[in-house]
């Protein structure tokens, strides 16, 4: 079910028991008057009564980006607190941190931190994950993004930490054409200490930007393979795609 607003209020499955439809579980959904979703509400049915299952609370600023999430158990007499997410912004609305933790019974205790950086542009620069070690955050992995003048994606690097230094796992090259199309996205998986390739995508536009042929090729070791090939038809008065040639 949903409100005025387009905001889902409910969600109910059943389950066909052979003659009749039977209740299995509901999720019920509220909202605040800007439309931002204040809590998630799910019960079992038991045979006889909807029982009490879990939820989720959240909480927002003036500018409704989320704050809290906290998500509870019911325990059969009262809700339980499990874990808590809490979240901080930037001036500009930017996600630059997350915070994870679980309840022990009597205090939050953390978890995991994921931080964010970002570019004048609010292009994101790094995304970072760290694990509580029961005193001090320690790095996990981390993703790290690089931009070209126009704000298009180049790269796509992600590390891991092992130890006391950041190595390379696998990393997404871009490259793009004087209209901003995406020409290639290169795949690149780090073996000892070098680059090894993947797999790639190819595109192909027609002079209105619309992509007409999309290659993906695999790497075998020493040369390109083909494996599978997209080729899109436009209408010719309206930018609408027609079909899609899966080979």
């Amino acid at each position: 079910t949903y409100d005025n607003d387009g905001n889902q209020l409910s969600y109910l499955r059943q389950i066909w028991d052979g003659n009749n439809w039977v209740n299995s579980y509901q999720q019920i959904y509220t909202y605040d008057n800007d439309g931002n979703q204040l809590s998630y509400f799910q019960q079992s049915w038991d045979g006889n009564n909807w029982v009490d299952w879990s939820q989720y609370i959240y909480t927002y600023d003036n500018d409704s980006n989320l704050l809290i999430k906290l998500y509870q158990i019911w325990d059969g007499n009262n809700w339980v607190d499990w874990s808590l997410y809490t979240y901080t912004y930037d001036n500009d609305g930017n996600l630059l941190s997350y915070l994870y933790q679980i309840w022990d019974g009597s205090d939050w205790v953390n978890d995991r931190l994921y931080t964010y950086t970002y570019d004048n542009d609010g292009n994101q620069l790094s995304y970072l994950r760290q694990n509580w070690d029961g005193n001090n955050w320690v790095n996990d992995w981390q993703y790290i993004h690089t931009y070209d003048n126009d704000g298009n994606q180049l790269s796509l690097l992600f590390q891991n930490w092992e130890g006391s230094d950041w190595v390379n796992d696998w990393q997404q090259i871009y490259t793009y054409d004087n209209d901003g199309n995406q020409l290639s996205l290169l795949f690149q998986n780090w073996e000892g200490s070098d680059w090894v390739n993947n797999g790639q995508y190819t595109n192909t536009y027609d002079s209105d930007g619309n992509v007409i042929n999309s290659l993906y090729q695999d790497w075998d070791g020493s040369d390109w393979v083909n494996w599978s090939l997209y080729t899109y038809t436009y209408h010719t008065e309206y930018p609408i795609l027609l079909t899609i040639d899966d080979q």
